[in-house]
C-alpha cells in the first residue's frame, strides 16, 4: 500500500542511501582503471560535478577552507566531516510537502553547507554518517 491505495507503476519512491554501494563500485573502477587515487584531494571532481549540475559553486566555497583537505577516501569511508542534510527541518519540506516534484542534488549540497559546514571536526579526523558525502 502506497498513500492508503495499492501501489502501481507510476509510483516513485526515494532510493537514498540505497544508491551509495554502486556509486562505491563505480569509484573503485575509476581508481583502479588509473584516473585518480583515493587519497586524493576530492574538490576537483566534486567541482566538476557541481558544474554538471549547472551551479557555479565549488566545494571550498560551500564547506569552507577545510574542505581542500577532503580526499575522495574520505567521502567514501564518511570521514570527511561534511555536514549531512538529512534532517527534519530540510527534509520535511523538501520530501514531504514537495515530494512530487523533482530535486537537483545542488540542492541538498545547499542544504547540508547552510545547516554546517563539518558536522563533527576537521577532515578526516572523525567518523560521521552524512548522506552528504
Amino acid at each position: 500500500m502506497h498513500q492508503g491505495r495499492p501501489v502501481t507503476t507510476l509510483d516513485t519512491f526515494l532510493f537514498g542511501s540505497g544508491t551509495k554501494p554502486y556509486t562505491a563500485i563505480l569509484v573503485a573502477k575509476r581508481c583502479e582503471a588509473g584516473a585518480f587515487q583515493l587519497d586524493d584531494p576530492a574538490w576537483p571532481w566534486v567541482d566538476r560535478g557541481i558544474r554538471k549540475l549547472g551551479a557555479s559553486d565549488t566545494m571550498v566555497a560551500l564547506f569552507g577552507d577545510p574542505a581542500k583537505n577532503v580526499t575522495i577516501r574520505m567521502l567514501m569511508d564518511m570521514t570527511s566531516g561534511i555536514e549531512d542534510f538529512d534532517f527534519p527541518v530540510f527534509d520535511d519540506p523538501l520530501l514531504l510537502e514537495q515530494g512530487h516534484m523533482e530535486h537537483s542534488p545542488i540542492e541538498f549540497i545547499h542544504a547540508a553547507a547552510k545547516i554546517g559546514r563539518f558536522a563533527c571536526g576537521p577532515p578526516g579526523e572523525c567518523s560521521y554518517y552524512s548522506s552528504t558525502n
